[in-house]
């Protein structure tokens, strides 16, 4: 890996760093997590020498945060598996302790202090994930509660509320009981004691299985420790924006989907919730701790990955093509995610490393402004692509199970804890059932497909292939992104006149593009307004690296599934700059 060197000695020297650390997430987070490469059970060593990589090669690109996703607690043995119960370490107040067979520097009452102590002596920041309410191994032990005599386990536990996807090993707790509350202090505080600074929250956010009071609760522990944790939401199965408006300013990010793994429909399907969260101002709100809350896309399955859920390591690379790579990270970066890695970075190539390290890929994530999808439509050429979703429905009597045939058990190809959340591509592929409840459909009496798991209903919709994405810069530059969701290559031509009257209030202009089969046919889409003054735009497109000068419109040929990435600065045809 000696070109990792090289590349480490040019980023010493530009230092992409996030801009302060006045308040918490004033910029969206950056790092790593194991969950893409070794789903629950990453042990110390493999963690500790992702954390070393990052911290000699991406630390100075901003990614600062290492992250051991779920089942820390969760001994490695027969008959474990995510869906199993009783195989959860507690200490003697039921919190969850580090299996010490694979964290052994965590022996003897330790915690994670000593792996915390050792990212942070790299300039890392550790994080964590943690479940909701309580884990069913302290209610069945009836745990007492420190800080509260005379409460235990049981007196706190709402059995009744198990976690959707982890029924058996989950339940939520009551958070306005003495008791519930002297819990979440006892747990946050021992986090807090081990060094804790990002805590990953799962199943309390989403359509499904929101819990306001315990994010609530959770929000005002962690203030009251006195250290400064960044406070993550995980999903459900979906989020809207009037949901997020309840939680972003007591958070410092929150997942909008469900889990993003490396399929293409999984990608696609990002594009209208990330509309979404955009249109409604909610990139950059105020949240917890003086500083700032991001929606959240989930991470970036790149790289060196395993399987969700599954009980090995990273096995295989990223399935998805590399002009595909390029789209996700260009809509994380325009849509201001956090930008979370998830591939083994003992395995990270050239290539993925100079993507994820793009100068003007991280500098619109961590900077950019007024980031809006402008456009979605369709060309000659193109047509409205297919995406599978997840909708509400009422009607669950008479149901009959899918999906059984001579050939055994068939699963449609999603994900393997939870349906589709937000999506994919409708498709006829299909694939062996990982046997998990949530991989379960029932067939109702009106025809919809129910999850179970979920109370969701599948739901085909089109989606319009074409997204024209544009954003400021910190120096007045322009950004505007081309992407194609579509199966053919596109050339999509974008006018640049009255760039600057893009915001407030969006006009028209002409955006022209030729489909692959038709490419002589222009068409006029909505755009900006085009007054009497040219506008004229010096730059590039990133991903080629190609040079544009003192042009009056963009044009670029898009492949299906790819993107096209300009940076530009702009100035009216009389030489005024538009900055």
């Amino acid at each position: 890996m000696a070109w990792l060197l090289a590349i480490f000695s040019l980023a010493i020297a530009t230092r992409l760093l996030p801009a302060s650390t006045a308040g918490l997430a004033l910029t969206p987070p950056r790092g790593w997590n194991s969950y893409d490469s070794f789903s629950w059970i990453v042990s110390e060593e493999e963690f500790l020498q992702n954390a070393k990589i990052l911290a000699n090669t991406l630390a100075p690109f901003g990614y600062e945060y290492v992250v051991i996703d779920f089942l820390w607690y969760r001994k490695q043995e027969e008959g474990a598996s995510v869906q199993s119960s009783g195989h959860d370490l507690i200490d003697e107040w039921g919190r969850p302790v580090p299996d010490p067979k694979r964290w052994p520097s965590t022996a003897g009452g330790k915690g994670f202090a000593p792996i915390a102590d050792k990212v942070h002596a790299m300039g890392l920041k550790f994080g964590i994930h943690v479940m909701r309410g309580i884990t069913t191994v302290a209610v069945a032990n009836n745990t007492p509660i420190l800080g509260a005599k005379g409460w235990r386990a049981k007196d706190i536990a709402l059995t009744s509320q198990p976690c959707p996807w982890m029924r058996e090993c989950f339940v939520s707790i009551n958070t306005t009981s003495a008791g519930g509350k002297a819990f979440l202090k006892s747990l946050y505080d021992q986090y807090a004691s081990w060094g804790v600074d990002f805590v990953k929250h799962d199943c309390v956010f989403g359509a499904d299985n929101i819990d306001l009071e315990e994010i609530q609760a959770v929000s005002e522990a962690i203030t009251n420790t006195g250290r400064p944790i960044v406070y993550s939401l995980s999903p459900g199965v979906q989020a809207t924006p009037s949901l997020a408006s309840s939680v972003s300013g007591i958070v410092n990010m929150y997942r909008i989907t469900g889990d993003d793994w490396d399929r293409w429909g999984d990608v696609a399907a990002h594009f209208d919730v990330a509309k979404s969260f955009a249109a409604a101002g909610l990139i950059g709100a105020p949240g917890l701790g003086g500083g700032k809350s991001w929606p959240d896309l989930d991470m970036l399955p790149l790289g060196w990955l395993t399987d969700g859920g599954a009980p090995y390591g990273p096995y295989r690379s990223c399935r998805l093509s590399f002009d595909e790579q390029k789209t996700q990270l260009t809509l994380w970066a325009m849509a201001k995610s956090p930008l979370m890695y998830g591939g083994d970075l003992r395995n990270i190539d050239q290539a993925t490393y100079a993507m994820i390290t793009n100068p003007t890929i991280l500098e619109i994530n961590t900077h950019s402004t007024e980031n809006t999808e402008y456009y979605a439509g369709t060309l000659p050429g193109t047509e409205d692509v297919p995406l599978l979703t997840l909708v509400s429905c009422d009607e669950s009597s008479s149901a009959i199970r899918l999906w059984t045939s001579d050939f055994g058990e068939l699963c449609m190809d999603s994900q393997p804890n939870l349906p589709s959340s937000i999506g994919m591509f409708a498709s006829k592929r299909f694939s062996f059932c990982s046997m998990e409840n949530s991989q379960a459909w029932q067939l109702l009496p009106n025809g919809k497909l129910l999850s179970p798991s979920t109370g969701f209903c599948a739901e085909v919709k089109e989606v319009a292939p074409i997204r024209i994405w544009l954003a400021r810069g910190l120096k007045g530059q322009y950004y505007v992104a081309f992407f194609n969701l579509g199966q053919n290559s596109t050339t999509v031509t974008y006018s640049l006149a009255g760039l600057q009257q893009r915001q407030p209030g969006l006009k028209l202009a002409t955006t022209r593009a030729r489909g692959a089969q038709d490419p002589e046919a222009p068409k006029t889409q909505p755009g900006l307004d085009a007054d009497d003054s040219s506008t004229q735009c010096t730059g590039e497109e990133v991903w080629s690296r190609t040079e544009l000068d003192k042009v009056e419109s963009l044009s670029a040929l898009v492949p299906s599934h790819g993107c096209a990435l300009f940076s530009l600065i702009c100035s009216a045809s009389g030489g005024k700059n538009l900055a």
